[in-house]
């Protein structure tokens, strides 16, 4: 099993942990394909995520064919953006790694995991997820979650369907990521800004579609 300190930053005293669901689904399209690197929620309706927060993804039972959910990764909140005008934020997420294999609902760990932040009925996981889908949970939780698994650095790669800006491709360069611009496949190395600042040098690869004429 991986040490998780050696992937994630130091422990802080009060240190906040959470369980974030991905999945959500916007015109027929992942709203936030790349889960590694963000997460997007509105402080209007939730408000308790913070900067410095450890995080586990979750992948929730009505999104997968099997109907079992499944917590498959997690990581660091490196920042928060400022909220826009609705209260909508987004999170930049550092230091990732992929749980193999996934925690899966019926593995007997998770079935009979022991939960300190909150309620489970025996055999029944109704009404434990929070139904906006960011559920804190005790760091004790959450070292005992990751330290029972395997947890692999991950490179994380945009969906050519997540739409990046300028100004938030330079913060992932500022953040250490190393940042690569494709087309069709091929990579132009003479655009390649590489910084190699964090531990894990997590990898962000941009995908630009040639305009159709």
């Amino acid at each position: 099993m991986t040490e998780i300190d050696k992937i994630l930053p130091k422990k802080q005293e009060k240190q906040q942990a959470f369980i974030l669901d991905h999945g959500k689904i916007e015109e027929g399209k992942l709203k936030y394909a790349d889960d590694q690197t963000s997460y997007g929620w509105n402080i209007k309706r939730y408000n308790r995520l913070k900067e410095g927060a450890f995080v586990l993804n979750r992948h929730p039972s009505k999104l997968s064919k099997d109907k079992k959910f499944e917590i498959y990764a997690g990581g660091y909140v490196e920042q928060i953006s400022k909220p826009d005008e609705d209260g909508n934020v987004r999170a930049l997420i550092t230091h990732s790694f992929n749980i193999e294999p996934p925690i899966k609902q019926g593995d007997d760990f998770i079935e009979s995991f022991k939960w300190s932040s909150k309620k489970k009925k025996s055999n029944n996981w109704a009404n434990f997820w929070n139904q906006y889908g960011m559920n804190e949970i005790k760091i004790d939780e959450f070292e005992k979650l990751v330290n029972a698994v395997q947890c692999v650095p991950a490179e994380s790669i945009a969906s050519e369907y997540e739409k990046i800006s300028e100004e938030e491709i330079k913060t992932f360069v500022e953040k250490g990521f190393t940042v690569s611009y494709e087309e069709d496949n091929t990579t132009h190395s003479k655009r390649k800004k590489q910084l190699n600042l964090l531990q894990n040098k997590l990898t962000l690869k941009v995908f630009k579609s040639k305009d159709k004429k």
